[in-house]
């Protein structure tokens, strides 16, 4: 089984516990690579861990293969019929299974390929069917962060769902409890799409709380 490891170039105080805004807003050229885990990748930021705590920092700090075209290095589980992919040592379906990767999950690209592609999520490498994956680039700008709510409630007892494309007729993704804060990457005609926990996917604006820096 192979391990996922990145490098993460980071500035120091971002280690020390510098806040959000001013890991985004305030890059430092004191700068040094340091090995970490992620845990929840997306597009905009990725919650990462290092020396026992988590951070949540720009994607774009992350050092990334140059060997994979830029709009694709990374993507997002398609399985709409089943919900779920399967993840390969190798590939062929006649290797063994490492994980079933759920819809709407935000993974790495390794090596994209026609019909296998080697992709990093959960720690782990493999290859999943290309016809399974929505190649997605580094996002660039976003409309801010919100909060999830319903009918006006965010108590975290009632849940929303996220589907695959901005339509109620499509197969739902996953669902999000209330109060759970989202990056809104793009918004119109009542929809949103938006990433959450390494996750990614549409949902409806009167769902949302829009507020930059939303906490």
């Amino acid at each position: 089984m192979k391990r996922a490891c990145l490098m993460l170039c980071v500035c120091l105080m971002l280690l020390a516990g510098i806040s959000r805004a001013e890991m985004l807003q305030e890059p430092s050229v004191n700068e040094r690579s340091v090995q970490v885990n992620i845990v929840h990748l997306g597009t905009w930021t990725t919650v990462v861990a290092y020396d026992g705590q988590q951070f949540e920092v720009p994607t774009a700090a992350l050092q990334l293969s140059e060997t994979v075209p830029a709009e694709q290095r990374f993507a997002v589980i398609r399985a709409p019929r089943t919900g779920q992919c399967t993840m390969y040592s190798y590939a062929t379906e006649n290797s063994p299974v490492l994980q079933p990767c759920m819809a709407g999950t935000i993974v790495l690209v390794l090596r994209p390929g026609e019909t296998w592609t080697q992709i990093a999520v959960d720690g782990m490498a493999g290859y999943v069917k290309t016809s399974c994956l929505t190649f997605c680039p580094l996002q660039k700008e976003i409309v801010g962060y919100a909060l999830v709510t319903r009918d006006g409630r965010m108590d975290a007892r009632q849940m929303v769902t996220l589907r695959h494309e901005p339509a109620s007729y499509v197969p739902r993704l996953f669902d999000l409890p209330t109060g759970t804060r989202v990056t809104v990457l793009t918004s119109g005609k009542g929809w949103c799409e938006i990433e959450a926990e390494g996750k990614r996917g549409f949902i409806r604006e009167q769902n949302l709380i829009l507020a930059d820096n939303a906490e």
